[in-house]
């Protein structure tokens, strides 16, 4: 399934945990890729600044989660950030990104309050990765390039995320054509319901119909103690996709419910030199993937990402320790007096 922005929800989240945190990051999925012009010049991965734009525009910070991330390295990233976004595209799910995904709801069996969100191909690899059947995924779908309004199940009325969109917001996702689809494959609601693992772990919130009226499972929220939802919202309206007033209405409200949920756990990164040297918003885009993605981050295949946030998280570490060392060397200092009318100052007693 691919989309230039379907927001395909997915959250993970314990109840009864107070808000701790004001400013979530949440980590996003980058997908590999092939191109010869620079910045790629060859394999690289990339990430649609428009999931970065929608996060930040709730009041989030994203940092990456690289596509080809080992398990260590993933639980390592999840316990220092507020959510995991997996976007759309047209990549086969990498191990350690199936690991990240069953290691969040692991995470929220214990109590540690964790959202998951999927959009389009991530909603896919939810249910890859939930039902431990990779064939729930279903070929022959005609959904490229469409908006739908959603249709509600019964299930809906009890969904969490649903339940935190204004009633106008909510109205218009199912009376009017708000979200965005472009994808061939699909999870269908008879797959659904033949996995056990998929109806322990999820319920089905709205279903849609392609173009030869195949129906196929557009919303899941969780069971239980956790909260799992899936749906196809609107494109973010950084994307050239529908720009109403109600289509970015809904864009931001899911935005901003997503963040809710990922103020719920106090995660932080170990020093702010290492948060510093991993958030997006400091590094440059380019627009070599447009029209399909008009802005995009790049990240060199088989470089040291690790390496290159370590060296910058050391250089951020070298100037904080300058900047204490010349504080405590001030503070050693006798404090000085200043002539307000212009005289040369005077040193001032040092009181005991």
């Amino acid at each position: 399934m691919k989309s230039s922005w379907a927001g395909a929800v997915v959250a993970a989240i314990s109840i009864g945990v107070a808000v701790a945190i004001d400013r979530p990051i949440i980590a996003v999925v980058s997908h590999p890729a092939a191109r010869p012009d620079e910045p790629c010049s060859g394999e690289c991965e990339y990430l649609a600044a428009s999931y970065v734009k929608w996060i930040e525009s709730a009041g989030g910070r994203a940092v990456r989660m690289p596509y080809n991330i080992t398990a260590a390295e993933a639980e390592d990233l999840l316990s220092q950030v507020n959510g995991l976004l997996l976007p759309g595209g047209e990549a086969d799910l990498p191990a350690g990104v199936r690991h990240a995904i069953n290691h969040v709801v692991e995470m929220n069996a214990k109590g540690d309050f964790f959202p998951l969100w999927g959009t389009c191909l991530g909603l896919e690899w939810l249910a890859m990765a939930l039902s431990g059947d990779d064939s729930t995924i279903e070929a022959g779908y005609d959904a490229s390039n469409i908006n739908y309004a959603l249709v509600y199940t019964r299930d809906a009325r009890w969904s969490k995320l649903v339940r935190q969109l204004p009633p106008r917001v909510r109205a218009a996702m199912e009376l009017e054509a708000l979200t965005f689809n472009s994808h061939s494959k699909g999870l269908s609601p008879q797959t659904y319901a033949a996995n056990q693992n998929l109806q322990r772990a999820m319920h089905v919130i709205s279903i849609n119909y392609d173009r030869q009226n195949k129906p196929f499972v557009s919303a899941m929220e969780g069971n239980r103690s956790n909260f799992e939802f899936g749906t196809l919202p609107d494109g973010s309206p950084m994307e050239a996709i529908n720009h109403s007033e109600m289509a970015v209405a809904s864009s931001w409200h899911l935005a901003r419910a997503f963040m809710h949920f990922a103020r719920k756990n106090d995660h932080t990164f170990r020093s702010p030199a290492e948060e510093a040297a991993a958030l997006l918003s400091t590094q440059p885009t380019t627009q070599i993937f447009a029209p399909k993605f008009m802005e995009t981050y790049v990240f060199t295949a088989g470089a040291d990402d690790g390496g290159a946030a370590a060296a910058a998280a050391q250089q951020q570490r070298q100037r904080e320790e300058a900047i204490a060392k010349a504080a405590r060397a001030a503070a050693k200092r006798r404090p000085v007096a200043f002539n307000l009318r212009g005289a040369a100052p005077q040193e001032a007693l040092a009181v005991a």
